[in-house]
């Protein structure tokens, strides 16, 4: 830790900005992985659908 606090003032900037992008690319796979379950979800019901209806004819 201590050797963090002595890092030049342009080291710390680059580490917080790295950390943020970082953050945000996370927050945005872990967001596109939900509408993708979403999105299946969707698939899977509409298939289920198709299934009923082809074994009513």
């Amino acid at each position: 830790m201590r050797n963090l606090l002595g890092l030049k003032v342009e080291t710390k900037l680059s580490l917080v900005i790295i950390l943020i992008v970082a953050c945000i690319f996370l927050i945005t796979v872990f967001k596109s992985l939900d509408n993708f379950n979403k999105f299946m979800d969707e698939i899977n019901k509409y298939q289920s659908e198709e299934i009923k209806i082809d074994k009513s004819k």
